[in-house]
């Protein structure tokens, strides 16, 4: 049965525990903080241990906790901006946890508008996990304004073409990866095959980024879980914001409603296909998004949340005079919805609930001359996670998911695709139905076991069921953290991760099984100073299950194949010169389709060097740059060329992927300028994609000689681009 556990990588684990020797006299102090007046829980307070370097971040239900303190008297103080700070004293005992709780009352503050932001420890033990919040994800977004574009400069993630926003992580596909919309799965979320996301910066909080090792709450992913956070409306006042830029305009509001709730919206439109509409040389794709978030609170422990994204596309070409083999027609239609009800519940301070009701739909209409696909998706599901302290030193989560897609898909397609299909009326081609429902869910169980002072391990289990197949999947997951000091910890994890093939695939054969991938990671944080943090992570993943096509033309599980790394990050958070320095070495390699033996996979790049930096100049300027180098990915060269009957000439193609891109890097730099307008706070700013003006290579395309010999002609990315961009916020 897929998921089950070889005595071998049972051996595994047991390995990463044996780092609980030598273990020095350290304690715990963990609590809650409320607010003084209502008693709800505070998100965000700072609780440190004066004299020392110690502290924690309050979590969603006001809980903090405190690792690895030497014994001792100390005085713990929790503060928060717009609170009136509270301190205790505390005596600390060796393989004790002390419990303190603090109820701080609101403070009147006389400053100009401050923005308070805090980042939620993912999971006590999380390896591979990151979090950008909104500051630095509109910073890093780029001309494109795609918040998605930012985590391309995160160590270990690669972008799969410089056109896309898609995420290639640690070697695997883009389709691997698990999109999130405050916390509810969503279809996929890319306009126009990835060239931009569905998500607007300006409505995101946080984006919480596992690049491998998740937890068993998550399924359905082989290489990573992308979350995607959105901030709530103003509950004070009416806010808004306008931003006018080279790609689209942009509107968001923030509604005070009854007592107790609040409304933010905003949307965002592409604009060109307006301004040029007269224009018939030009055809512009045109892409819009809307989205919503109600805010109601029922009492000081409960709140629901009402949310709505609404995404859409068109684009239809005709082609004058097009190439012989070529399409003379295209045509894009894409809608997609995602909604919500969602229920935070802290039933008591040990105990935190959050259930969500959701509905999905997605309609396509894709065209090009004789083939087309036509689908309709509605997808109702449920979801729920409960979190439960258990005694002083067991954090227990369990939880399920249930999920129903009801599909009406068609699509006409050839059966072989060449250069003349698109035109060529002598193709055979067949017509794929799907019609009907399944359905697909998962549970899973968590503990996250104080086991000792400065060593925490995760234990969990996922069972996933898909009926349309009938076949049960189990991934064990595990994941330790241990503090070798008070500025070090060794972290590592380990786990069985699935994945339900694509659609087409399961129509062609039922009894396929999931995709698998099994992580094993394990690295070295080190806390260089109070701003400056560093790690370095060591990870390989097995995949097996992989679909590929057989000499029949079927598709079977007889794939394989591997990715491994290491990756080092280096950080400094604060100050007026702020940024990150991230270097990874990778290789993967798979055997797909009717390959022999293991190749280099498509998204196998083997350097990755991003530097990014922001400057505070002060007066209200600022500066800020990336700069990104990888080496280039694999391809099958063209090494000679036929000609069929019709004169056409036919490419003859070399050894598999045995030949590389040119390496790719580019800079890009953005100066803004912030201001006051009229009672508003503005900005302006000016942003240069490849500064440097680097003709990165993307590919090739080839002519031919008389005798055949290829001539390649290289198709490269962005050139220089400008952009200016303003932005208004009442």
């Amino acid at each position: 049965m897929t998921g089950l556990i070889s005595g071998v990588e049972w051996m595994k684990v047991a390995f990463i525990v044996t780092i609980v020797s030598l273990l020095p006299s350290f304690g715990t102090v963990s609590g809650y903080v409320h607010n003084k007046k209502t008693e709800e829980p505070l998100v965000g307070v700072n609780v440190v241990i004066l004299g020392t370097e110690l502290g924690a971040c309050t979590d969603q239900r006001g809980f903090f906790n405190i690792h690895n303190i030497p014994e001792g008297e100390y005085e713990i103080e929790a503060t928060m901006i717009g609170y009136q700070g509270e301190r205790k004293r505390v005596s600390v005992v060796a393989g004790r946890k002390v419990e303190v709780s603090f109820r701080i009352a609101e403070r009147p503050i006389s400053l100009s508008p401050v923005v308070v932001t805090a980042e939620r420890l993912i999971e006590k033990t999380s390896v591979s996990a990151q979090s950008l919040g909104g500051d630095q994800l509109i910073d890093l977004q780029g001309i494109v304004e795609d918040p998605l574009r930012s985590l391309q400069s995160l160590p270990g993630i690669s972008g799969g073409e410089e056109f896309t926003s898609w995420l290639c992580v640690r070697g695997g596909a883009p389709k691997e990866n698990l999109w999130l919309l405050d916390w509810v799965p969503v279809y996929w979320p890319f306009h126009f095959g990835g060239m931009k996301s569905v998500f607007n910066a300006e409505m995101v909080d946080k984006i919480e980024l596992y690049t491998g090792g998740f937890p068993p709450k998550y399924g359905n992913a082989l290489s990573s879980v992308v979350n995607v956070s959105t901030r709530d409306g103003s509950m004070r006042r009416l806010k808004g914001k306008v931003n006018l830029s080279l790609i689209n305009a942009l509107g968001l509001l923030e509604i005070p409603l009854m007592v107790n709730s609040s409304c933010i919206v905003s949307g965002r439109r592409s604009y060109y296909d307006l301004v040029l509409r007269n224009e018939e040389d030009f055809v512009i794709p045109s892409f819009y998004d809307l989205q919503t978030k109600i805010r109601y609170d029922l009492s000081e422990s409960q709140k629901l949340y009402l949310s709505g994204l609404l995404s859409g596309e068109e684009m239809e070409v005709e082609f004058e005079d097009p190439e012989p083999g070529q399409p003379t027609k295209l045509v894009d239609q894409y809608t997609v919805s995602t909604s919500s009800l969602e229920w935070k519940w802290l039933i008591n301070p040990r105990v935190y609930s959050m259930l969500a009701f959701i509905f999905q739909t997605a309609d396509v209409r894709f065209e090009m001359d004789r083939w087309w696909m036509d689908g309709l998706a509605i997808e109702p599901g449920i979801r729920e996670d409960l979190t439960i302290q258990v005694g002083d030193v067991h954090e227990f989560k369990t939880g399920f998911e249930i999920r129903r897609p009801d599909l009406d898909w068609v699509s006409f397609i050839p059966i072989v695709m060449t250069q003349e299909a698109w035109t060529d009326t002598n193709i055979q081609a067949y017509k794929r139905v799907a019609k009907g429902a399944y359905w697909f869910g998962g549970g899973y169980i968590q503990d996250s076991w104080d086991i000792l002072p400065g060593l925490v391990a995760t234990f969990g289990l996922r069972v996933d069921y898909l009926n349309y197949t009938d076949k049960w999947d189990f991934s064990p997951r595990f994941s330790v953290k241990y503090d070798l000091d008070l500025l070090t910890s060794v972290r590592a994890a380990w786990g069985h991760y699935h994945q339900i093939p694509e659609l087409e695939e399961l129509i062609e054969n039922s009894h396929l099984d999931t995709r698998l991938s099994k992580h094993y990671i394990i690295g070295l944080e080190r806390r260089i100073s109070e701003p400056i943090r560093s790690w370095i992570e060591v990870y390989e993943k097995r995949y097996d299950n992989l679909v590929s096509v057989d000499s029949s033309g079927h598709y079977e599980n007889n794939g394989y194949g591997f990715a491994r790394g290491v990756e080092f990050f280096i950080q400094k958070k604060t100050g007026p010169l702020s940024g990150w320095i991230s270097y990874a070495l990778s290789w993967a390699k798979r055997k797909e389709y009717l390959d022999e033996e293991e190749l280099w996979f498509d998204y196998d790049q083997r350097h990755h060097i991003n530097v990014v930096f922001d400057y505070n100049l002060g007066k209200g300027w600022k500066i800020g740059g990336k700069w990104r180098l990888v080496t280039g990915r694999p391809y099958t060269p063209v090494i000679a060329g036929v000609q069929d009957t019709s004169g056409n000439w036919i490419a003859i193609y070399g050894e598999t992927k045995s030949e590389r891109n040119p390496i790719y890097h580019r800079l890009d730099l953005k100066l803004d300028k912030d201001f006051s307008f009229l009672g508003t706070e503005s900005s302006i700013y000016v942003e240069v994609l490849n500064a440097y003006y680097r003709k990165n290579v993307q590919g090739y395309t080839y002519t031919f000689t008389p005798d055949g010999e290829p001539i390649p002609d290289p198709y490269y990315g962005l050139p220089i681009l400008p952009s200016v961009g303003l932005s208004v916020q009442f």
